[in-house]
């Protein structure tokens, strides 16, 4: 059965997903990335969502079998282990202090040396919920990729294997990976795939 089979016959499910892609695109501010403490996620959640704050939890879904009863019971489980998605208006510093003071959140994901709280486009984050939807109903999750755009790659296969580039953009659809290699004297645009690629 093809996705569109199933959002078809399960109706309420597409509206919900097409609902909650609508609601991250118009959210006025960006994504940040609250760190949770260990098997917190849901705890974290309801915290935020009690303050008044826009929080999206990725689940992967999943059913597990009791042991004495043989029956079937739910096992969903973070599809991001320790994280999860904080809608926030970076104009107002107080959000994240809103966020870093639930027992839940250990800290908000960072990759820079003042601790500048890590920026997600809205973007990213509809493709978290397409990847989520194909988990739902049964269709074939998207190739992942990995890198955001300015990160540094090293090719490890194809005619310009061993060169580093700098990631410029990314075709999702084909799972392709669009790049600079910068040489002594040029620089040289690429299109490879991501299964070439890693991080330098």
């Amino acid at each position: 059965m093809s996705k569109m089979d199933v959002r078809v016959q399960n109706r309420a499910l597409a509206n919900d997903y097409d609902f909650l892609r609508a609601l991250v695109r118009v959210s006025a501010g960006g994504w940040l990335v609250a760190c949770c403490h260990p098997t917190k996620e849901q705890h974290a959640l309801r915290q935020l969502t009690e303050r008044g704050l826009l929080a999206y939890l990725p689940m992967r879904p999943g059913r597990r079998r009791q042991p004495r009863c043989k029956k079937m019971i739910d096992n969903s489980q973070p599809l991001i282990r320790g994280y999860l998605f904080v809608c926030t208006d970076f104009s107002t510093g107080s959000v994240v202090d809103e966020i870093l003071s639930c027992g839940c959140v250990s800290g908000l994901l960072s990759f820079r040396a003042d601790k500048y709280p890590h920026r997600v486009p809205s973007a990213r984050v509809v493709d978290i919920i397409d990847h989520c939807e194909q988990l739902q109903t049964g269709g074939k999750p998207q190739k992942a990729i990995g890198f955001d755009i300015g990160s540094k790659v090293r090719l490890i296969a194809g005619p310009m294997e061993g060169f580093s580039a700098v990631v410029t953009g990314y075709d999702l659809a084909k799972a392709r990976v669009q790049a600079e290699v910068k040489g002594e004297c040029v620089s040289m645009p690429v299109n490879v795939p991501v299964d070439i690629c890693r991080e330098a």
